[in-house]
Formats: structure tokens, sequence, C-alpha cells
């Protein structure tokens, strides 16, 4: 069992594991079990099959397709190995045939070490291999823009921007068949951009386990072929429409910011990416600070509370500062009162939930949710303690009446 990129429990599939030969079992866990290859999924293996003319009892799978997630895509490379002969390095297949179509041993051994140095006995080996391959693949893909002025201007200007870098940027030129190489005009183009966002104020987390990958965002954004929408590229105007950008969280980062569908702005038509993405920065940015505020603002609550309340303050959440319990005690009535931080505080009111210390004679205690009294967001923590002692000593006569 493995934890995915977006922290959910991912069995992975033993019929297929099973079919591996057992000296390579290791290496094909170690890549689909990394979490390097970005925030949305995981490597996944499928098509396992077999090069020896007669199969044993035991499996011999020694070839398989390795589908990787790429600029927000999915491209797939055939792994050949040979069961009878382990010490030998793979061969690959890659579904974009102008990739590494024409190597020399020179230009391997500087650009893919591990596959020349090739060592079975190391788990990660075929991992190596394939991160190094990616490394060209993205050099490769990244050249391809050069065919088309427009998407090249694209590229560039977004990696010169402050805090993005090569490596936060993934290109896929999506050109797999000899039509749509001869196709005037681009082809679909597929951008991934990390974005370089500080989220080092957020709360802390639980669960903070390496399984579940750093604190990331990517911004996917399509550039379709301009034959699909009707657009000449030699004709004047806008030289293609955009697909719905899409923004992908890490596990780590939706639980932080309590957001896992955080909306971002349309593509405007004539917009480049140089203008359109530091606008997504500004709002993911935006969301950490609010994110970030609402906590702080939750801890001075609830240190407001303790220091009006004292000794009455039974429990409260010390970790994310969400919650406590209060035992409301004014020499006559008696009722514990649990109050609720929503994630969005002080934007969104407090809930109280009042609850009798007596059971009921159905063998329970009374509960009432209160959500209707008196609040703004804009009080002070010491006029929201005011406001809320006034409160609680008017409603708790109506809430035993209630329960009595």
């Amino acid at each position: 069992m493995f934890i995915d990129s977006r922290g959910q429990s991912v069995v992975i599939d033993m019929v297929v594991l099973e079919g591996i030969y057992s000296d390579f079992l290791p290496l094909v866990e170690a890549v689909v079990s990394s979490s390097v290859f970005g925030c949305e999924s995981k490597v996944t293996i499928s098509d396992v099959q077999t090069g020896l003319a007669e199969e044993g009892k035991e499996p011999y799978g020694d070839r398989f397709k390795l589908v990787i997630p790429f600029a927000g895509q999915q491209i797939s490379w055939s792994v050949v190995l040979d069961a009878l002969n382990p010490h030998f390095p793979p061969d690959f297949c890659f579904d974009d045939p102008s990739f590494l179509s024409s190597t020399n041993p020179e230009f391997l051994e500087e650009h893919v070490p591990s596959l020349l140095n090739w060592n079975p006995e190391n788990p990660n080996a075929l991992l190596q291999v394939v991160e190094e391959l990616l490394t060209l693949y993205r050099k490769h893909q990244v050249d391809q823009l050069k065919n088309y002025s427009r998407l090249q201007f694209e590229y560039t200007s977004v990696i010169s921007q402050d805090g993005i870098s090569e490596d936060d940027v993934e290109v896929l030129v999506q050109c797999k068949d000899r039509k749509q190489l001869d196709q005037e005009g681009p082809p679909p183009v597929h951008f991934s951009i990390r974005l370089p966002v500080d989220y080092t104020c957020l709360p802390p987390e639980n669960d903070t386990s390496p399984d579940l990958g750093p604190k990331e965002a990517l911004l996917y954004v399509t550039f379709p072929a301009s034959n699909d929408i009707g657009l000449h590229p030699k004709i004047g105007g806008p030289l293609m429409s955009r697909f719905s950008p899409k923004l992908q969280l890490s596990c780590q980062l939706e639980r932080s910011l309590y957001y896992p569908c955080l909306r971002v702005p349309c593509f405007p038509p004539g917009r480049c990416l140089v203008d359109y993405v530091p606008a997504v920065i500004e709002l993911l940015d935006s969301e950490v600070k609010s994110v970030s505020n609402s906590f702080n603002l939750r801890k001075d609550f609830l240190a407001a509370l303790l220091v009006e309340f004292g000794s009455s303050v039974l429990e409260y959440d010390a970790l994310t500062f969400s919650k406590a319990c209060i035992l409301y005690d004014d020499g006559v009535l008696l009722c514990l009162v649990y109050v609720a931080l929503p994630p969005k505080f002080p934007k969104d009111k407090p809930l109280y939930l009042w609850q009798s210390v007596r059971c009921l004679p159905y063998g329970k205690p009374y509960t009432c949710k209160v959500e209707d009294y008196p609040y703004s967001p804009r009080w002070s923590m010491t006029e929201m303690m005011y406001r809320l002692k006034v409160f609680m000593k008017e409603y708790a006569v109506d809430f035993f009446r209630q329960c009595s």
C-alpha cells in the first residue's frame, strides 16, 4: 500500500505487480511509489508482458508500460527488461517518435549515466533512469516550441518571471502522428507551471508525513490547435483561444487552505501567460494569507475566551484553535457550551452548541445549536467577549426553559 500525492491511500493493483519478475519488483515499486512526479498523480504501470518463449510457474513479466503524469497530461513509455539477463539495462520505447530518435553512447553517458551504469541491485536504479530521461524529455518538448513563435514567447516570458525557473515549467507539444506534424499552425500545447508562493505562514498540520508530498500548486493551461478553432495563423487577430485553466493543489496544501476547489479566473482573450500567471499567484497568495490571518484570529479568540472565562473553559483545541468547551455556571443555571470557530473566522461567525448537564427522560442530554445571535466580524476580541457574555446570560434562561 502507498500514499498518493493527494494524501489518499492507494493499493497498487496487486494483479499487475504479481506479474512482474521478482528481481525487477523492487525497481518497479520504487517508481510507482515515488512522489517526484508532480502533485496530481503518480506513475502507474500497465500491459505487463514477458519476453520468454515459455513461461514457468513463477511470474516473468519483464516488459511493461509506464504511464507518467506530465504537463497535466499523461505520457506512456514502454520499458523492456530481460528476465534471463537482469543485469542488462532496460530499453525504452517512447510514445513521441521524435524523442531520442538518434542518439550515441557519448550523449547517453553524459545525460543518462544511470542507464550506462545500470545496477539492478539498487532498488532506485529504474527510478533514476526515468528521472534522467524526463529531464531530457522536458528539454526536448521546449525545443519543439521554437517552431511556433507565439508559444515560444509564452514559455520564455513565464520563466523570466521572479520565482519561476525552467524546472518549474513543463511543456507538452501534443504531436503524435504525421498528420499533426504536417498541419499548418501549432498543435495542442499543454503548460504546467509550479506557482512560487510562500506557504511558511500557514498553520501547522497534524499529519506532516513526507509521503503526502510538499505544499505546492500547479497551474495547467492548454493552448488548443489553431485548426481546431478555425483560425489561420497567417491571418491577423488572435492566434488561438484557450481551454479553461486548472489549478491543482497538493494534498498538504489542500488541507492547509481548506479550499480543495479554489477557482482561478478565466483566461481573458488576447492576454498572455505573462499577464495571467501573476494574477493566479496573487489569488493563491491572498488565500494563503487569509488562512494564516484566520488562524491567528482564532488563536486570539480562544486566548480571550480563557482570560474571560478562566477555569470555566474545560478544554480547547491548542493546535488548530477551532473549538472549545465552556462550563456555564451563573450560580443557578449550569450547562455546557461548545464553541466551534469556522476556517474563515471572523468573516464567518462562531457556532455555539448548548448542552444540558443532565439527561432528559429519554436518556440523552438536551442540545441546541445556536447560530442567530448578535455578531460583527469587525468587533475587537474584547467586544466579542463582552457581547458573548451578555448573550449567554440572556439565552441561558430560554435554554433551561426548553430543557426543563
